[in-house]
C-alpha cells in the first residue's frame, strides 16, 4: 500500500516493453537499488496502491500511481503496477524496489500492485480479472526467464517468500501497519484462487481472439483422423493440439471425451497454435 492523494493527472501511457519506468523516469528520491546483492527467490508480495480506482472510460490508475512514485519524496515503489487496461514494469526483478517495510523482503522478493484500494478488489468483477491478468502476464514471463516454474507457485506464508518461489500479501509480511492487498478481506480465498487460475490460463495455448481469462477450455475430442482438439466455452473456436499439449490440458483438468460426432467439427473453427 502506498499513501497517495485521491487523484493525479495522467501522464503518458507507458508501454511495458519500452523499458523500465523508474530507469527511464528517474525518481525525485531513490526508490530502488540495482542490481540486487543476491538472487531473486521467486517470491512475490501482492499490494494495492490504495488509490481511487479509475473505472470510467480510459483507466489511468496505473499511470497516475507511476507518476506519483516518480515525484514522491518518501520511499515506496513496486516492480509491477497494473490497472484494468495497462501494466507498467517499474523495475526489473534484478533490482530492489522499496515495497515492504518489514526486514528482508525488499532484498529477496518482487512487489506487484493493483492500482486500486483493497475494498475495490472483487473476484467476480471484470476490472479485477483484467488487472490480475495484466500483472500475471509479466510475472509469468519473469518467472520463466529466471528459471522458475510458474505452475509451482502457490500462496505461502509471507516469510517463506524470502527463500523460495511463492506468493503472499504485503499485509501478511507487514501486519503491524498494512493489510493490503487482501490480507483481511473476506474474499481472500477467492482472490488468491483467481490469481493462481490466471497464471495457469496463461500457460496453455488459446485461439487468437479468445480471452483466456473469460473463456475456459472445457473438453477435448478426437476426430476420425486422430486429431485431438480442445473446445472453449462460449466461443466457436477449437484448437487442434500438438501431442505434447494433450497432457498439458489434462494437467489443467480439461476432460477428454473421446471421439466426437461429425457435427462438432462443422460448427467450430479450427485454429492451429504453435
Amino acid at each position: 500500500m502506498l499513501r497517495v492523494a485521491p487523484f493525479f493527472a495522467a501522464t503518458e501511457v507507458y508501454a511495458k516493453r519500452m523499458g523500465y519506468y523508474l530507469f527511464d523516469n528517474p525518481p525525485a528520491v531513490p526508490q530502488f537499488y540495482n542490481p540486487r546483492r543476491g538472487k531473486w527467490t521467486g517470491g512475490v508480495l501482492v499490494h494495492t496502491a490504495e488509490n481511487v480506482m479509475d473505472n470510467v472510460d480510459l483507466d489511468t490508475g496505473a499511470e497516475n500511481i507511476a507518476n506519483f512514485i516518480r515525484r514522491r519524496t518518501d520511499f515506496g515503489s513496486y516492480h509491477i503496477l497494473a490497472d484494468s487496461d495497462s501494466v507498467i514494469e517499474m523495475l526489473p526483478p534484478t533490482a530492489v524496489a522499496y515495497h515492504c517495510g518489514a526486514e528482508g523482503y525488499n532484498s529477496t522478493t518482487v512487489g506487484v500492485s493493483y492500482a486500486c484500494r483493497t475494498v475495490d478488489l472483487d473476484p467476480n468483477s471484470v476490472w479485477t480479472k483484467k488487472a490480475t491478468e495484466n500483472i500475471c502476464r509479466v510475472l509469468v514471463r519473469w518467472w520463466q526467464e529466471n528459471g522458475f516454474d510458474p505452475l509451482a507457485a502457490q500462496f505461502i506464508p509471507a516469510p517463506e517468500t524470502k527463500v523460495r518461489l511463492g506468493l503472499s500479501t504485503h499485509g501478511e509480511a507487514q501486519p503491524a501497519d498494512r493489510s493490503d492487498a487482501w490480507t483481511r478481506s473476506s474474499n481472500r480465498p477467492q482472490l488468491e484462487a483467481l490469481f493462481l487460475s490466471t497464471v495457469k490460463s496463461l500457460l496453455v495455448p488459446t485461439p487468437p481472439g479468445v480471452d483466456p481469462i473469460m473463456s475456459k477450455p472445457v473438453m477435448m475430442r478426437r476426430k476420425t483422423d486422430g486429431t485431438i482438439s480442445v473446445f472453449y466455452q462460449n466461443t466457436p473456436f477449437r484448437v487442434d493440439l500438438r501431442p505434447k499439449d494433450v497432457d498439458k490440458f489434462r494437467f489443467f483438468g480439461v476432460e477428454y471425451k473421446g471421439d466426437a460426432d461429425p457435427w462438432f467439427w462443422e460448427v467450430t473453427q479450427a485454429v492451429k497454435v504453435g
